[in-house]
């Protein structure tokens, strides 16, 4: 019984230390990305061919079992919290789940956050190899689940939400971006400078890739198209 006091003690400060860190290391990064295309110094991974089949296959198996399912209009609020990247939306239909209303905002956490490293490549945009929302735009997105609304880093009580957990981040415009793609020699990182692909929806490292992640982006447009 001592041992698991003890234990939970230290996890206790672990955790208090961490959150600490976090909010110190928000107002750094804040700073950072703050006006006009602020992510121009940041560097994000293109997703390799070799990977796209099998990933897509998994998402096709995944997505039509999420949580919830939404069409939403991005509204340009967003902030970047410790290790994750959030977006408000604005509800406008609701395919699948329940307890989000239409006309609702929310926020939505997608990404796998902003990681500041000493590496040859810079600082790192972790964006889960999809570009973030435009103001205005309308988005299929696919939720794992509610979380915690993260006010203890911010003050937007919101309801917050998840995306679905697959490798590629499952947000979808309904309109399409003209996209970029940025060579890389094989065998090399595959992180290219944003503000070369700042324009994209998808950052891939082929065009054979970008291919077949647009023919399945459109295949769940169909499916959970405006009109239904």
């Amino acid at each position: 019984m001592k041992f698991r006091t003890i234990r939970q003690i230290i996890v206790c400060v672990m955790v208090i230390g961490i959150s600490a860190w976090g909010i110190s290391q928000k107002r750094t990064y804040t700073r950072i990305l703050e006006g006009t295309n602020a992510l121009d110094c940041f560097y994000v991974a293109e997703f390799p061919e070799s990977l796209m089949e099998t990933t897509l296959e998994d998402m096709q198996k995944m997505l039509p079992n999420s949580g919830f399912i939404i069409r939403a209009t991005a509204t340009g609020e967003k902030d970047y919290l410790f290790m994750v990247n959030q977006q408000e939306v604005l509800v406008q239909k609701v395919y699948q789940g329940e307890g989000i209303q239409v006309g609702e905002k929310i926020n939505i956490v997608a990404g796998a956050g902003f990681v500041f490293r000493n590496v040859a490549e810079g600082k790192l945009a972790e964006l889960g190899f999809v570009n973030e929302m435009r103001e205005g735009q309308e988005y299929l997105i696919f939720l794992e689940k509610k979380i915690n609304h993260l006010s203890f880093y911010n003050t937007n009580a919101k309801d917050t939400y998840q995306v679905m957990p697959t490798l590629i981040t499952p947000i979808f415009g309904y309109e399409d971006r003209e996209n970029v793609i940025i060579d890389i020699p094989q065998g090399t990182s595959t992180y290219v400078q944003y503000s070369l692909v700042r324009e994209n929806e998808f950052f891939v490292t082929s065009k054979q890739a970008l291919t077949t992640l647009i023919e399945m982006k459109h295949r769940f447009l169909n499916t959970y198209s405006k009109e239904n």
